[in-house]
Formats: C-alpha cells, sequence, structure tokens
C-alpha cells in the first residue's frame, strides 16, 4: 500500500531519559517555533504535542467533539481523527496504531497527544536535538500525496483510505476570493449570497449552506454567516475559483483566512473536478456534526453532487427516490451499529432486497447497482472517494438509471464513524 503524506504530525520517542528540571521542550514545525497555551510535555519518555496547535499550524482545520473526545483535523484531502483515551488514530479511515501504549489525553484544557505513529506512517521527517531539547517536524518539500484506496476486486467496497492525489503547479491567487459558474455566475467571499436557491441547510463547517441546484450545470453551494458568504462548493463542469478552473491542475492554497480544498480525477490525469472553500478558524463552530438532520443534508447534498457530475457528462440527471433513501440509510444505519462494512447484511439481504422491503410493494425493476463507503464526514468527500473509484463512478453516471436514494448514518462507537449508501435502480 502506498504511503499517505501528510504535513501534520504527534509524536516522537526520546532515545534518552528526560529529567523534570531540564529546560522546556521546544517544537519546530518546518522551521518555525511551535506557539501554544499549554507547552508540549513529556509522559512516559515521550513528547506529546496539543494536538490543535499541531494541526493549524500546518494549515488544518481542526473540530473538537466534547461528547465523544474525537478531534477531526482536515488538511487538503487528508482527514486525521484521534479519540482521547484511544492506542490508534484514523488517517483517511486507516487505522495507525500509536507507540508505546501513550495515549492521547486531556491536560490543562488542550487535548495532548503522541507523534511517532504519525510521523513514521505519514512520511515526516522528526528530528530530535537532546541539547537544546528541540523536536523538528519538517514536511516533504516536493512530493504529492498518493493515491491510497481500498477497493475489493469486484468493486462491492470502497473504504477510501486517502483521497485522489493533488496535482499540478497551479496555485490559488491570493486576490480571487471569487467562484465563477459557467453561465457566468459568481458568488464572492465576504459578499452577498444572490437568491434563487433551491434549499437551505446546515451542513459543512457546521456553517447553514444554500443550495443552487435548479441547473445542475451550473449547480454550487454557498456557505452564509451573518449574511454574507462564507464558503463555496461547486463540482458544475466550467467553474473556475482563484485561477484556477475545472479541467486544471491545482494544488490546495489558502487565501486570507480560507482553505482552499480542490478535489481531483484520478481518471482524468488529476485534473480539478471540485472546489471547497470554507473559513481556516472552525474553533467556535461547536462539535462534529452527527444528528440527523446534519446526515440527511449530506446525503442530499451528494445526491445533488452526482446530477451535477452527470450533467457535465452527458447524462440524464436522476430522481430522488423515497425508497431508495430508506435503503440506504438504514443500511448505513446497520452497517455504523453493527461496525462491518459490506453490501451484504449479515442476515444475508442485498440491496435490492432492502429496497423493495422499503417500498413495500413489488416493484417491476430492471437494473440495481448500489455504492458504499466509509470514514467520511460530509457528502462531498463521499463523493469524492466515489468518483475516483471506476466501478462506483459508472454507477453515478450509468445513462440506464432513473432515480437514486443516498442515506448517511454515524457511529461513535464504530470503526469508521460515518458510512454512507448510494441505491440505484431503474423501473
Amino acid at each position: 500500500m502506498k504511503k499517505i503524506i501528510l504535513a501534520l504530525l504527534f509524536c516522537v520517542s526520546l532515545a534518552s531519559p528526560v529529567y523534570a528540571a531540564e529546560s522546556p521542550v521546544k517544537v519546530l514545525v518546518d522551521g518555525r517555533e511551535l506557539k501554544a497555551d499549554v507547552p508540549p510535555q513529556i509522559i512516559d519518555g515521550r513528547v506529546m504535542l496539543p494536538a490543535r496547535a499541531v494541526f493549524e499550524e500546518m494549515g488544518a482545520v481542526v473540530a473538537w467533539s466534547e461528547g465523544s473526545g474525537l478531534i477531526q483535523a482536515v488538511r487538503g484531502d487528508m482527514t486525521v481523527k484521534i479519540r482521547v483515551g484511544e492506542p490508534v488514530m484514523y488517517v483517511n479511515g486507516r487505522q495507525v496504531d500509536l507507540p508505546g501504549g501513550v495515549v492521547p489525553q486531556i491536560i490543562d484544557g488542550r487535548t495532548l497527544f503522541p507523534v511517532r505513529a504519525a510521523a513514521d506512517s505519514l512520511d515526516l521527517a522528526v528530528e530530535w536535538d537532546e541539547a537544546s531539547r528541540t523536536v523538528t517536524l519538517t514536511s516533504p518539500a516536493a512530493e504529492t500525496p498518493e493515491d491510497d484506496k481500498k477497493t475489493d476486486a469486484d468493486d462491492k467496497k470502497a473504504i477510501t483510505d486517502g483521497a485522489p492525489a493533488k496535482g499540478g503547479d497551479s496555485p490559488v491567487k491570493e486576490d480571487d476570493r471569487t467562484l465563477t459558474m459557467q453561465n457566468g455566475e459568481t458568488v464572492t467571499l465576504g459578499g452577498l449570497p444572490s437568491s434563487g436557491y433551491t434549499r437551505e441547510e446546515v451542513g459543512m463547517g457546521g456553517f447553514t449552506w444554500r443550495v443552487y441546484n435548479a441547473d445542475y450545470t451550473n449547480f454550487h453551494m454557498v456557505a452564509v454567516e451573518k449574511g454574507l458568504v462564507c464558503g463555496v462548493y461547486s463540482n458544475s463542469r466550467g467553474f473556475s475559483f482563484g485561477g484556477v478552473s475545472y479541467g486544471d491542475k491545482p494544488k490546495d492554497a489558502s487565501i486570507d483566512g480560507y482553505n482552499v480544498k480542490f478535489y481531483t480525477d484520478s481518471g482524468a490525469d488529476g485534473a480539478a473536478v471540485a472546489v471547497l472553500v470554507l473559513p481556516k478558524d472552525l474553533e467556535n463552530r461547536g462539535e462534529m456534526e452527527t444528528d440527523e438532520a446534519f446526515l440527511a443534508a449530506q446525503s442530499l447534498e451528494n445526491f445533488d453532487m452526482v446530477n451535477a457530475f452527470r450533467a457535465g457528462n452527458g447524462s440524464s440527471p436522476l430522481e430522488w427516490d423515497e425508497a431508495a433513501e430508506e435503503a440506504a440509510r438504514l443500511h448505513s444505519a446497520d452497517m455504523a451499529d453493527n461496525n462491518y462494512f459490506d453490501h451484504v447484511s449479515p442476515d444475508g439481504r442485498r440491496a435490492i432486497n432492502r429496497y423493495l422491503e422499503a417500498a413495500g410493494e413489488s416493484v417491476p425493476y430492471t437494473i440495481w447497482g448500489e455504492n458504499i463507503v466509509a470514514g467520511y464526514e460530509y457528502g462531498a468527500d463521499a463523493f469524492d472517494a466515489w468518483l475516483n473509484s471506476p466501478k462506483h463512478r459508472e454507477n453515478m453516471i450509468n445513462p440506464e438509471f432513473r432515480y437514486m436514494g443516498v442515506g448517511s448514518a454515524y457511529n461513535a462507537e464504530s470503526t469508521y464513524y460515518y458510512y454512507a449508501t448510494q441505491v440505484f435502480v431503474t423501473y
């Protein structure tokens, strides 16, 4: 399995004993000294770093769930999840054991956690200077994250352990805050949102999102706070943002307090096929969303993204099917609650069996299909995972399908936390 590269670190083992009377530990991250209200500490011979400070120094968006003790950091196409008291972490759904049994813990109101496992698994350089008691963390200077997906041979499942590789050398221009659609419509960060949205819901980042899906060839979503635009998303062919257009080979960049993430298509040589822009500082946005309303919003947004993708590739839009949604939602919940990942339920039912049960009647279907994914909080990331898996992509773009439903679920005790299912049917 290829390694994924991410400039986020957690712990380093020490080769020599540490004494309480010695000077404080200093941490350098890509040459910058880490500043944090709770300093690094040495516990059981390992340096423990304040999670939020390290993640944010590396440009990640951090969310904290006090109820479950879960911290999630998102930087570009990488998602890292750690939980207080657990000896493992998850990198894009892939479990990584933490070293030496030292677990993340809360000290003075901040989560501190070890680093060596993350450094080893994510190809980060770590150095310890005994004389100055300095940990130096260095991210790769000229490497590109590799695709690290896990799918079975017949594409029954795709637990995405990574996202598509970023490509190209087209940085976002810092003075360009405007999303431009194919029809010339524009949305500017910090400006007023336009009218004409068809749906409003609480979504990514905990913001209120307005969905513009009346024309899937110009589908986009706008996050609004205090009446002004604070985030955007689009996967419609022809969009442009910050000097990067659909089909370009971009790299992630930030502008004036925003994180800019370009989703890419591995089947199109790493071309940009979607963009997500959110404020960098999500510290006051509350816990990660796990309630039914949020999960339902992610399912609907995923449905819209599929139709925008179809519109850009010559397929007619799918119609929402309530029975397909129920079958998808219940299967996602079953996988989350019973901690498994498969198209076949423990009782032997397949997608079409679950669909017919949800429909409550005999449906003269002709073809059906199902995609499942685990480990992604947002519908946009689930869509991206399916897009970059050939068989799942075929389901989403198949011109023979007419109806679709999407359902999502969450369980804090499950392996991947978030589960999503797409059900396709024609009758």
